[in-house]
């Protein structure tokens, strides 16, 4: 592994920007692939269902990493230092921040607000006992969602590739952090 410490703000921050670059990539080839394969909320099939809330589940979280803040470490910056809210119309921001609702709500976390539980308690041979009903409202994007998302998801990974090559042109040859 190459030495990282003693980084300027500027090389975390290149380190940052590269490591969100391969996220939003990551989130946009889901999406494509769950788009090329008919995998969004209108299909019946079980077997097709799963494998495309599976995928959702990944591209989401995929997506939300590079804005969710990272842990604390000397090679790289929490956060990539864009700001998305000034970089994309309104109709992109409001998706943006749907699916970091989303990310926070329903694929890293359960939330009580869209998880339905019921607990009663009652006696089995005279002791207490739970019973648990509960209805998951489950999350699925439609085929024209999946479009949209696509196009922020593209928008995005722009907004990274043009930051990399405002820092690339600041760079010595020969550097390696």
């Amino acid at each position: 592994m190459m030495k990282t410490t003693n980084l300027t703000q500027e090389q975390k921050r290149l380190r940052r920007l590269v490591l969100s670059e391969y996220d939003i990539t990551e989130a946009k080839d889901i999406c494509r692939y769950i788009l090329k394969n008919g995998l969004w909320n209108e299909g019946n099939n079980p077997e097709k269902r799963m494998l495309g809330r599976s995928l959702q589940s990944a591209m989401v979280m995929a997506y939300c990493r590079p804005f969710s803040g990272n842990q604390r470490t000397e090679h790289t910056l929490r956060r990539p230092s864009i700001d998305i809210d000034k970089r994309l119309s309104a109709e992109q921001y409001g998706l943006h921040e749907d699916l970091m609702n989303l990310r926070h709500m329903v694929f890293a976390h359960t939330d009580a607000e869209i998880r339905d539980l019921e607990i009663r308690v009652e006696s089995l041979a005279g002791f207490p006992s739970l019973t648990t009903m509960s209805t998951v409202h489950e999350v699925m994007f439609s085929q024209w969602e999946y479009m949209l998302i696509k196009t922020l998801f593209e928008t995005v990974e722009d907004l990274f590739q043009s930051e990399l090559k405002k820092i690339e042109t600041t760079l010595t040859p020969g550097d390696s952090f």
